[in-house]
């Protein structure tokens, strides 16, 4: 069968309802000209996707599981360049997040509410580490300066290691 025009669904509670509840996908498809898109059920992995292309499954681009786990296969932008928006990443205490603030242009770490200070830990993902190697590095820099020695980092803060660290050396 098929539909020719618009439809509309009308009423207090309308409810559209693709698919018959068995095993097989159910797919939504916006055929462009240049570019086809879906939204679907994919019912190998119980996984509602929105994604790239006509063939449900391919190239997905947001897929959320049956948890409500959300996965993003691509870039994420929030907002655009001077018109920020803000970001806020809870902790599992009440009170803690991480808040990119939009209007103030800065990160703000907060700690749990009964539990103390913002906590930032930068970590290695070294599995041997020896004399020399960098654990953490914070740097500055001004990469929209022009000359060569103007966008380098002009300074940092880092931890080195100065041993091999071992179940009882972690010297820095």
């Amino acid at each position: 069968g098929g539909i020719s025009g618009d439809v509309s669904l009308i009423g207090t509670t309308p409810t559209f309802t693709i698919g018959d509840a068995g095993a097989e996908d159910a797919t939504l498809l916006f055929d462009g000209n240049a570019q086809d898109f879906h939204i679907g059920l994919d019912d190998t992995a119980d996984d509602l996707v929105i994604g790239v292309g006509s063939t449900l499954g391919t190239t997905t681009a947001i897929a959320i599981d049956e948890n409500a786990n959300t996965t993003f296969s691509g870039t994420v932008t929030v907002g655009v360049d001077d018109t920020g928006k803000d970001v806020k990443l809870f902790g599992a205490s009440a009170g803690a997040y991480a808040l990119w603030d939009e209007s103030e242009n800065l990160l703000d770490l907060r700690g749990a509410t009964a539990a103390g200070p913002g906590h930032l830990k930068l970590t290695t993902g070294e599995l041997t580490v020896v004399d020399a190697d960098v654990l953490g590095k914070i740097e500055f820099q001004a990469p929209l300066e022009t000359g060569t020695d103007a966008i380098t980092v002009a300074a940092s803060i880092y931890a080195e290691a100065d041993d091999t660290f071992s179940a009882s050396v972690n010297n820095t």
